[in-house]
């Protein structure tokens, strides 16, 4: 089964497996996304991205397998090419504008590297390259009411920044979250 919601951002696959249980898939489209540039350093460039979690998935029973980031991105000039992915700390979501400055109490974004920040490695001999980076206890932490829902930050790797001349892009327009649950 198949079902997009008209003017929703939600898409819903329905599958069968392993002798009966359900499985389903919710991809998510940001709700906002923004980027924000160190004044003192223009390869500084970071990545904000908030999602709209559905109300049905924190409900009882609901278990939540899997959740990935999944983003498209590209590195030159790097030793390590890589970037961190950590929940945001501070609620942006709703800002009219947001800049390196603005809301934070540490110029760059409020957000945790301790709680389930992820680093993944985007270099490629080939340019662009899609990331499918785990978030899935995130995720869970947001649905159970540990951790309030502010979004994603997606930043350059603090070592290729110091040891190198390294530049990032970020593809803004083909951010997802895709979760995986079952009942």
């Amino acid at each position: 089964m198949r079902k997009l919601l008209a003017g929703s951002i939600v898409l819903i696959i329905g599958t069968s497996c392993c002798s009966g249980l359900s499985a389903k898939e919710v991809v998510l489209q940001p709700k906002k996304v923004v980027t924000i540039t160190s004044p003192t350093s223009v390869r500084d460039s970071r990545v904000l991205v908030y999602f709209e979690l559905p109300k049905g998935l924190g409900k009882s029973g609901v278990i939540i397998d899997n959740a990935a980031l999944v983003f498209r991105c590209q590195v030159t000039d790097a030793e390590l090419g890589m970037v961190e992915i950590c929940p945001i700390l501070k609620d942006w979501e709703d800002a009219p504008g947001v800049s390196w400055t603005s809301l934070w109490e540490s110029p760059g974004g409020d957000f945790s590297r301790t709680i389930a920040g992820r680093s993944s490695s985007i270099k490629s001999e080939w340019g662009e390259k899609q990331i499918s980076s785990n978030v899935t206890f995130v995720v869970r932490a947001w649905l159970g009411g540990i951790l309030e829902n502010h979004g994603f930050i997606i930043l350059p790797s603090q070592e290729d920044l110091a040891a190198s001349t390294v530049k990032y892009g970020f593809d803004k327009k083909g951010i997802e979250l895709k979760i995986h649950y079952g009942d």
